[in-house]
């Protein structure tokens, strides 16, 4: 199964109030923002935490400390070359720059 598989099949799963969330509880950081927590479950889910371990074997809890580590670590692809199952990130303000 892809990750990108494990994702569509989460499709409806819902954040209790105020972010809490079965990726949350996962990672050990429920209650927090959980978009990176995630990203970092459903690699989990195909034994491929190890590519993605930015912050810790189970891989990253923050966009921000995600973002750099691709950068520093040569895994940013242009949008233009990217594939299905690539982890995208959105830059809404100037606080996350690789």
């Amino acid at each position: 199964m892809s990750v990108v598989e494990i994702a569509l099949q989460e499709i409806g799963e819902q954040e209790k109030p105020v972010n809490k969330t079965k990726y949350g509880k996962w990672y050990g950081a429920d209650g927090q923002p959980w978009c990176a927590m995630f990203v970092s479950w459903c690699f989990a889910q195909i034994g491929a935490s190890k590519s993605i371990a930015a912050q810790n074997s189970k891989g990253f809890a923050s966009c921000d400390v995600g973002l750099k580590w691709f950068s520093k670590n040569n895994k940013l692809v242009p949008i233009g070359q990217a594939q299905s199952g690539d982890i995208a990130f959105f830059q809404f303000d100037s606080d996350a720059q690789p």
